[in-house]
């Protein structure tokens, strides 16, 4: 009887560990409720990186959030940007992971927007675009939208589209969010939504 219940046991817990997460209090989900749930890392300290609500998450100080689009890698990904006076801007690391970018400093391709305006780098840092029209303004939204669409990544911000870009490197799951400023800054990305390029 006792091998019997082992078995199950074992059968069972992958499982319910993919089905209702664990908890570890630097992850959680937002969109859940929907068919495309987006997973979020918070690697920070634990107050730095918070759900806000069902769709938000919102950043303070010094931080790093990995948003990820479980068994999805060409995606079209959408979000809103609103930081706070202290905020200076924000990255945006796509077609690269968290551990790409923190022991090999591969950088994927780079959304940089910032009070000076908005650079789209390559992953040797050699600019693909650039442009001092569209800055990051405290309190003010800035809907930002990108595709990975097999070799080409499009990015766009605000009304203007940028791209495609073709690249050597592969879709990931992870879109990688790095706030530029102080410990009072704050970033708050709302009603972010995902979906696949291909059904």
């Amino acid at each position: 009887m006792s091998i019997l219940l082992l078995t199950l046991l074992t059968l069972a817990t992958p499982f319910v560990v993919s089905s209702i997460g664990t908890s570890d209090p630097y992850r959680f989900w937002i969109n859940a409720t929907t068919t495309a749930p987006i997973r979020v890392w918070n690697r920070g300290t634990l107050a730095s990186v918070e759900k806000f609500d069902e769709r938000s998450v919102r950043m303070v100080g010094k931080t790093r959030a990995v948003l990820t689009t479980p068994k999805q890698t060409e995606v079209r990904l959408a979000m809103t940007a609103i930081g706070n006076e202290q905020l200076e801007g924000f990255r945006l690391h796509l077609r690269t992971t968290d551990t790409d970018l923190l022991q090999h400093q591969r950088q994927g391709i780079t959304l940089v927007l910032d009070r000076q305006g908005l650079r789209i780098l390559d992953e040797h840092q050699s600019v693909l675009a650039s442009t001092d029209t569209l800055r990051y303004h405290a309190g003010i939204p800035t809907r930002i939208a990108f595709e990975h669409d097999g070799q080409w990544t499009r990015i766009a911000v605000g009304c203007t589209l940028f791209g495609p870009f073709r690249t050597h490197l592969p879709a990931t799951e992870a879109t990688i969010v790095v706030p530029i400023g102080e410990d009072e800054s704050s970033l708050l990305l709302k009603d972010i939504a995902f979906e696949a390029v291909r059904p």
